[in-house]
């Protein structure tokens, strides 16, 4: 048996004021030597088991045992007593975990962005009078509606969170328009409970308001133009111009009367989202 060092960090209880029901919580700091020791035998650490009564009401029985990992070599140990009988502890430790409903969260974060729409009601490309990009970009402050969902699986796969971090939703999602919700946040934590190993995924996605994320729209502008075949400077006047000016089709410069021409890209991955919780 590895080293083993536990501590009582709290221990708080209450009485239901209609039912008389008795509810009291164990928290324990756990430390050991074995890194990878798993939920299971951490639990097994303390004196504590499942259905065995509290030390000072012994109505009250341990309905619920949950380690978590801190850091290498430390956990927290939660156990949880009630004086629910035990015949409807057994029916209520019986519910799969996984089957909870998910846990929403809407909320907002604070960015900046390239100005690259016009809001009025006659929306007009963003170029200066010369009918030319601004060199550099505008850049607005901007916040994007965000989306915190948690919900519990019995598996993890690693590669989920390359596959599905800076991805955008391919079709529609959970009510949500295709290409408009963004992935910046995907992990797991695993847990015990209920003398199980789970796992608490948390996926926080970004909305556009804008529209779909992709396709990027890029002003199509440069100072270098194609002559017969080769790369050559744009000239004013015989010398060579350092700001872009926006650009024909074929790649030449273009005629300032005429509206600017903007190139589609596609800047994040679209990716099926049916299996990202």
């Amino acid at each position: 048996m590895p080293n083993v060092e536990y501590f009582l960090k709290s221990n708080d209880g209450y009485m239901d004021s209609k039912t008389r029901d008795r509810f009291y919580t164990m928290r324990f700091q756990l430390f050991t030597d074995a890194p990878d020791e798993d939920p299971a035998t951490v639990s097994s650490y303390i004196p504590i088991a499942r259905y065995s009564p509290y030390a000072t009401d012994l109505a009250a029985i341990c309905k619920k045992i949950s380690v978590s990992l801190v850091e290498v070599g430390e956990f927290e140990c939660v156990y949880d007593f009630d004086t629910v009988p035990i015949e409807t502890q057994d029916k209520e430790e019986e519910d799969d975990p996984t089957e909870r409903p998910w846990i929403w969260t809407f909320g907002s974060n604070k960015s900046t962005k390239i100005l690259q729409k016009d809001y009025s009601a006659t929306p007009k490309a963003v170029v200066n009078k010369a009918n030319c990009p601004f060199d550099p970009p505008i850049e607005v402050p901007a916040a994007f509606p965000t989306i915190s969902v948690t919900a519990y699986k019995d598996s993890f796969t690693f590669s989920d969170v390359a596959l599905y971090t800076n991805s955008i939703n391919e079709s529609s999602w959970n009510g949500f328009d295709a290409k408009t919700l963004r992935c910046v946040e995907y992990g797991a934590t695993q847990i015990y409970e209920n003398n199980e190993l789970i796992y608490q995924y948390t996926v926080v996605l970004e909305q556009n308001p804008d529209g779909p994320w992709n396709p990027l729209k890029v002003l199509n502008v440069g100072v270098l133009e194609k002559r017969d075949g080769k790369l050559v400077n744009i000239e004013e006047n015989g010398i060579a111009i350092t700001s872009p000016v926006p650009l024909t089709n074929f790649g030449q410069k273009s005629n300032p009367a005429l509206d600017p021409i903007y190139l589609d890209f596609n800047a994040y991955r679209e990716v099926d989202w049916t299996n990202i919780l």
